[in-house]
């Protein structure tokens, strides 16, 4: 009912654990939604299902990327691409050599993953004011993700 995909780009990238959140998958989610809901954090499911299509479109995005070139994106796939790419080196890569890393409790994971998904919605306020993306800037939200993540107060 569930398979880990492992990717040996991923690997290769020092990216571990090497799952490839894509062609990986659980056919028990939804049975165990409940339990996450309530030791994760509310929204569970939601939460899970926005990352999941981040990803996904972040994924499309790296193939016509490769196609016309990064330039010819638009802000806001700039936006999802770099927002994307958080969530995989913060959230989804762990290093087990870190205490505060190596095991995610699910309420901790609900944090990380519910901070992630609110920088994209900060960005995505920052571009409906018409405000370029290139004047965006996430890295005091990507400093605090990584704290969060390596247990360090802020």
């Amino acid at each position: 009912g569930a398979l880990w995909a492992l990717d040996p780009a991923l690997a290769h990238q020092r990216h571990y654990p090497a799952v490839d959140w894509d062609t990986s998958f659980s056919l028990y989610a939804n049975a165990v939604a409940s339990w996450f809901e309530e030791h994760g954090g509310a929204g569970w499911a939601r939460l899970r299902g926005e990352l999941l299509a981040l990803l996904q479109q972040e994924r499309e995005l790296r193939d016509i990327a490769g196609l016309v070139g990064p330039d010819a994106l638009e802000d806001h796939d700039h936006l999802v691409m770099d927002t994307a790419a958080m969530v995989r080196e913060v959230l989804l890569r762990q290093n087990v050599f870190n205490p505060a890393d190596a095991i995610s409790s699910p309420s901790k994971t609900w944090q990380m993953a519910q901070a992630a998904l609110d920088v994209m919605r900060a960005g995505e306020a920052h571009l409906a004011r018409q405000e370029p993306f290139a004047q965006f800037d996430p890295m005091p939200a990507r400093r605090a993700l990584i704290a969060l993540r390596d247990g360090i107060s802020t």
